[in-house]
Protein backbone atom coordinates (compact mmCIF):
# COMPACT_ATOMS: atom_id res chain seq x y z
CA UNK A 1 0.00 0.00 0.00
CA UNK A 2 1.31 3.39 -0.96
CA UNK A 3 1.10 5.92 1.80
CA UNK A 4 0.67 9.64 1.12
CA UNK A 5 4.23 10.32 2.35
CA UNK A 6 5.71 7.69 0.00
CA UNK A 7 3.63 9.02 -2.88
CA UNK A 8 4.90 12.54 -2.15
CA UNK A 9 8.53 11.34 -2.17
CA UNK A 10 8.08 9.58 -5.50
CA UNK A 11 6.49 12.69 -6.99
CA UNK A 12 9.24 15.00 -5.70
CA UNK A 13 12.01 12.65 -6.91
CA UNK A 14 10.39 12.38 -10.35
CA UNK A 15 10.02 16.18 -10.44
CA UNK A 16 13.69 16.50 -9.52
CA UNK A 17 14.59 14.16 -12.38
CA UNK A 18 12.47 16.22 -14.77
CA UNK A 19 14.21 19.43 -13.65
CA UNK A 20 17.61 17.78 -14.12
CA UNK A 21 16.71 16.72 -17.64
CA UNK A 22 15.31 20.16 -18.47
CA UNK A 23 18.42 21.83 -17.06
CA UNK A 24 20.63 19.57 -19.15
CA UNK A 25 18.59 20.31 -22.28
CA UNK A 26 18.85 24.08 -21.68
CA UNK A 27 22.62 23.81 -21.22
CA UNK A 28 22.88 21.70 -24.36
CA UNK A 29 20.84 24.24 -26.34
CA UNK A 30 23.02 27.12 -25.13
CA UNK A 31 26.20 25.20 -25.97
CA UNK A 32 24.93 24.42 -29.48
CA UNK A 33 23.90 28.03 -30.02
CA UNK A 34 27.33 29.29 -28.98
CA UNK A 35 29.11 26.65 -31.07
CA UNK A 36 27.10 27.46 -34.19
CA UNK A 37 26.63 31.22 -34.05
CA UNK A 38 29.57 32.51 -32.04
CA UNK A 39 32.59 30.84 -33.61
CA UNK A 40 35.74 32.90 -33.66
CA UNK A 41 36.58 34.16 -37.11
CA UNK A 42 39.27 32.12 -38.85
CA UNK A 43 41.30 33.07 -41.85
CA UNK A 44 40.58 30.90 -44.85
CA UNK A 45 43.38 28.51 -45.75
CA UNK A 46 43.76 30.19 -49.14
CA UNK A 47 45.02 33.34 -47.50
CA UNK A 48 48.80 33.49 -47.57
CA UNK A 49 50.67 35.78 -45.23
CA UNK A 50 54.08 37.01 -46.32
CA UNK A 51 56.60 38.10 -43.76
CA UNK A 52 59.38 40.24 -45.24
CA UNK A 53 62.44 41.04 -43.16
CA UNK A 54 61.06 39.71 -39.89
CA UNK A 55 63.86 39.34 -37.37
CA UNK A 56 64.09 37.30 -34.21
CA UNK A 57 67.05 37.58 -31.87
CA UNK A 58 69.09 39.18 -34.64
CA UNK A 59 68.35 36.48 -37.20
CA UNK A 60 66.63 37.24 -40.45
CA UNK A 61 63.76 34.85 -41.16
CA UNK A 62 64.29 35.62 -44.82
CA UNK A 63 67.77 34.07 -44.84
CA UNK A 64 67.97 30.65 -46.50
CA UNK A 65 69.84 29.04 -43.58
CA UNK A 66 67.18 29.95 -41.04
CA UNK A 67 64.97 26.95 -41.76
CA UNK A 68 67.85 24.46 -41.43
CA UNK A 69 69.07 26.13 -38.23
CA UNK A 70 65.56 26.20 -36.78
CA UNK A 71 65.04 22.50 -37.55
CA UNK A 72 68.26 21.61 -35.71
CA UNK A 73 67.25 23.70 -32.66
CA UNK A 74 63.76 22.20 -32.68
CA UNK A 75 65.26 18.70 -32.81
CA UNK A 76 67.46 19.47 -29.77
CA UNK A 77 64.45 20.80 -27.86
CA UNK A 78 62.36 17.73 -28.72
CA UNK A 79 65.17 15.42 -27.61
CA UNK A 80 65.37 17.25 -24.26
CA UNK A 81 61.61 16.95 -23.80
CA UNK A 82 61.66 13.24 -24.66
CA UNK A 83 64.57 12.65 -22.29
CA UNK A 84 62.77 14.42 -19.43
CA UNK A 85 59.57 12.46 -20.03
CA UNK A 86 61.48 9.16 -20.21
CA UNK A 87 63.20 9.96 -16.91
CA UNK A 88 59.81 10.51 -15.30
CA UNK A 89 58.44 7.30 -16.80
CA UNK A 90 61.42 5.36 -15.41
CA UNK A 91 60.68 6.46 -11.85
CA UNK A 92 59.14 3.75 -9.71
CA UNK A 93 57.63 6.13 -7.14
CA UNK A 94 55.07 7.70 -9.50
CA UNK A 95 51.39 6.97 -9.11
CA UNK A 96 49.86 5.10 -12.05
CA UNK A 97 47.73 8.12 -13.06
CA UNK A 98 50.76 10.42 -13.20
CA UNK A 99 52.74 7.83 -15.15
CA UNK A 100 49.84 7.48 -17.57
CA UNK A 101 49.79 11.26 -18.05
CA UNK A 102 53.50 11.32 -18.89
CA UNK A 103 53.03 8.41 -21.26
CA UNK A 104 50.25 10.32 -23.06
CA UNK A 105 52.52 13.39 -23.33
CA UNK A 106 55.28 11.22 -24.75
CA UNK A 107 52.97 9.72 -27.37
CA UNK A 108 51.59 13.15 -28.34
CA UNK A 109 55.08 14.59 -28.72
CA UNK A 110 56.31 11.68 -30.84
CA UNK A 111 53.14 11.89 -32.94
CA UNK A 112 53.60 15.62 -33.57
CA UNK A 113 57.27 15.13 -34.41
CA UNK A 114 56.43 12.41 -36.92
CA UNK A 115 53.73 14.49 -38.57
CA UNK A 116 56.01 17.54 -38.81
CA UNK A 117 58.73 15.41 -40.39
CA UNK A 118 56.27 13.85 -42.85
CA UNK A 119 54.84 17.23 -43.88
CA UNK A 120 58.27 18.80 -44.33
CA UNK A 121 59.54 15.76 -46.27
CA UNK A 122 56.61 15.60 -48.66
CA UNK A 123 56.67 19.35 -49.28
CA UNK A 124 60.43 19.07 -49.95
CA UNK A 125 59.75 16.47 -52.65
CA UNK A 126 57.31 18.94 -54.20
CA UNK A 127 60.00 21.64 -54.26
CA UNK A 128 59.28 23.63 -51.09
CA UNK A 129 61.49 24.05 -48.05
CA UNK A 130 59.08 24.23 -45.13
CA UNK A 131 58.72 24.24 -41.37
CA UNK A 132 55.66 22.53 -39.93
CA UNK A 133 54.31 23.19 -36.44
CA UNK A 134 51.77 20.54 -35.47
CA UNK A 135 49.65 20.53 -32.33
CA UNK A 136 46.71 18.31 -31.49
CA UNK A 137 44.25 20.84 -32.93
CA UNK A 138 46.12 22.94 -35.52
CA UNK A 139 49.02 23.11 -37.94
CA UNK A 140 50.99 26.05 -39.27
CA UNK A 141 53.33 25.59 -42.20
CA UNK A 142 55.94 28.21 -43.03
CA UNK A 143 57.09 27.80 -46.63
CA UNK A 144 60.31 29.27 -48.03
CA UNK A 145 58.63 31.07 -50.92
CA UNK A 146 57.96 34.64 -51.91
CA UNK A 147 54.64 34.18 -53.58
CA UNK A 148 52.35 31.22 -53.29
CA UNK A 149 49.49 30.89 -55.71
CA UNK A 150 46.09 29.75 -54.52
CA UNK A 151 46.72 26.40 -56.21
CA UNK A 152 50.01 25.97 -54.32
CA UNK A 153 48.33 26.78 -51.02
CA UNK A 154 45.68 24.16 -51.79
CA UNK A 155 48.38 21.55 -52.51
CA UNK A 156 50.21 22.38 -49.26
CA UNK A 157 46.98 22.35 -47.23
CA UNK A 158 46.00 19.02 -48.81
CA UNK A 159 49.31 17.46 -47.76
CA UNK A 160 48.83 18.74 -44.21
CA UNK A 161 45.21 17.60 -44.08
CA UNK A 162 46.07 14.09 -45.28
CA UNK A 163 48.87 13.69 -42.74
CA UNK A 164 47.22 15.31 -39.71
CA UNK A 165 43.53 14.69 -40.34
CA UNK A 166 42.83 18.34 -39.46
CA UNK A 167 40.16 20.40 -41.16
CA UNK A 168 41.19 23.21 -43.49
CA UNK A 169 40.04 25.76 -40.90
CA UNK A 170 42.80 24.46 -38.58
CA UNK A 171 45.61 24.81 -41.14
CA UNK A 172 47.59 27.98 -41.82
CA UNK A 173 50.10 28.40 -44.63
CA UNK A 174 52.62 31.22 -44.34
CA UNK A 175 55.11 32.40 -46.96
CA UNK A 176 58.36 33.09 -45.11
CA UNK A 177 60.17 35.41 -47.52
CA UNK A 178 59.42 38.29 -49.78
CA UNK A 179 60.54 38.43 -53.42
Amino acid sequence: MITPARSERRRSSSEAEIWKVLGFLVLLAVALYVAIYHRPARLPVSRVVTSPDVTEVGKNLSSPGYFAEFKMEREKLYQKQISMIQEMLARSDLEPGVKQSYHAKYLALVDSMGKELDIEGILKTKGWDALAFVTSDSCTVAVWAGNLSSDEVVVIADVVQRITGLGLDKIAVVAARDE
